[in-house]
């Protein structure tokens, strides 16, 4: 920790939250619900502190406890390092609980495909708005129904599902013993094979898939994120690119030098040195070193930086289509990324 005044976080899924992330890392990881007068506000959780549900109020009745997703565009120093200079936003998309009357209950699939496609709606035209690169934003949700809301949509946003399947239902340990089943039954690299036939940019997935004695409860060949776990993964996956939540700082190194992107809850700027006793850095992929930013690299400087990254972690993509992805804007999808999770991290983490 470097001296000086003690940082302050914000709130989860707030805008000070995203627009410190977006301004001292990669990107940042955000979630969004839909109100009753269809507009799309930050929030993570089924019920607000006050115990209300965002999907039975309009955007301004929840002013003060989920700020607009509007509002967020509307900051320049969130929307410009997007739009121009290459970071990265990962968008969870909540269905509504199932109390709150919205989204067909307990049982209807069919209202909760509803919900999404209208959120997806909304969020496609909100950002054809501002103009986003393609390959600077994954859509993502954990309900089952967002593929079939994906093709009701006709968006052309990129989406993919997190893995393992939680609900919107139960607190934080009933929501894990749901999730077992889906855990267990897809190994890491089964799950990088399917998602890449369906088509999804990215792969994002719980710690637990890769790291510690969870993982070995799962179907298939175990993955790891050191030696030849690690060794054997990458060849596999062939550089598809996978996100790991939540990634506490002790492993924060090792996963980025294995080339995966971490989404952290740790964005403490005052952060300089990491447990393992390496130097941190916020920005891997957008000032890759340590100095000069993404969008100030020269067209060559960029493509030897690709030229890289593509040797080190065995991307299978050839050089064209990765610089087809690559602009002082944009890079490819395959870039190595620290995204702040909710912002700055979440507020309460036990």
């Amino acid at each position: 920790m470097s001296e000086g005044a003690e940082w302050l976080q914000p709130r989860e899924n707030s805008v000070d939250a995203l627009v410190h992330g977006m301004m001292v890392s990669d990107g940042v990881e955000f979630d969004l619900r839909l109100t009753t007068d269809e507009e799309l506000v930050l929030h993570h959780d089924p019920r607000t502190p006050t115990g209300r549900f965002p999907e039975q109020h309009t955007s301004s009745e929840l002013s003060d406890e989920a700020e607009s997703f509007e509002s967020l565009l509307s900051q320049s120093d969130f929307a410009r390092p997007w739009v121009e200079e290459a970071r990265f936003v990962c968008i969870e998309l909540k269905p509504p609980h199932p109390s709150s009357g919205k989204g067909g209950g307990w049982t209807s699939k069919v209202g909760r495909r509803e919900h999404l496609t209208r959120m997806i709606e909304r969020l496609d035209e909100m950002l054809d708005e501002i103009g986003v690169p393609e390959s600077n934003c994954v859509v993502y949700s954990f309900d089952s129904t967002l593929d079939q809301a994906v093709k009701t949509s006709g968006s052309d946003l990129k989406f993919a599902r997190l893995q393992p399947h939680m609900r919107q239902w139960g607190g934080s340990f009933v929501q894990k013993i749901v999730s077992t089943p889906s855990f267990i039954g897809h190994s890491l690299i089964g799950l990088v094979n399917s998602h890449r036939l369906a088509g999804a940019p990215l792969l994002p997935v719980a710690i637990d898939y890769i790291h510690g004695f969870k993982r070995h409860l799962t179907m298939g060949q175990t993955a790891g994120i050191s030696g030849s776990q690690l060794e054997k993964f990458n060849r596999r996956r062939a550089g598809f690119p996978v996100f790991v939540w939540s990634a506490g700082l002790a492993l924060e190194h090792e996963l980025l030098e294995g080339g995966m992107s971490v989404i952290t809850d740790d964005l403490d700027p005052g952060i300089e040195i990491l447990p393992s006793g390496q130097q941190r850095r916020l920005r891997p992929a957008t000032m890759p070193d340590g100095k000069t930013p993404w969008h100030e690299l020269s067209d060559s400087e960029r493509q030897i930086q690709i030229e890289t990254w593509k040797t080190r972690w065995n991307w299978a993509r050839s050089m064209d289509h990765l610089l087809e992805e690559t602009s002082e804007a944009s890079m490819p999808w395959e870039a190595v990324r620290l995204i702040g999770h909710r912002g700055a991290g979440r507020t309460n983490r036990s």
